[in-house]
């Protein structure tokens, strides 16, 4: 009766070369998946991150009962305060004084062509 046991065999130069040949293939396909994990792993990390971004957002306008916007606005600048004003130009805040900030020392200078109106913020 026969069985089988693992032996030690020594390869020949042929099959040596093709067994360094199959590992290397084997070692840039192993670098390969590493990277790709690392790709993966990135972009995951990345979706989380914007996940976590929007529900930040989310929970402060629910805190808040607000939420930021991006809208058009017209500057105004109001000599008589000091104050550049920032207006709505169209939709829910038409109009609207939505912002301000002190004017700066250039925005103070007055043109020559200047009228009272735009000098003091009122006519007369």
């Amino acid at each position: 009766m026969y069985e089988t046991r693992s032996v030690t065999y020594k390869y020949s130069e042929d099959e040596y070369s093709a067994v360094c040949d199959k590992f290397a293939r084997k070692q840039i396909a192993l670098e390969e998946l590493k990277q790709e994990k690392k790709d993966v792993a990135k972009e995951f990390s990345l979706r989380i991150k914007e996940a976590e971004t929007e529900q930040r957002d989310l929970r402060t306008c629910l805190r808040t009962r607000t939420e930021t916007r991006e809208i058009e606005v017209e500057g105004r600048k109001n000599y008589a305060t000091g104050m550049m004003e920032y207006y709505g130009v169209s939709g829910h805040f038409a109009g609207e004084l939505v912002d301000s900030r002190r004017l700066t020392p250039d925005e103070k200078q007055l043109r020559v062509d200047q009228d009272e109106t735009s000098r003091t913020g009122t006519q007369g």
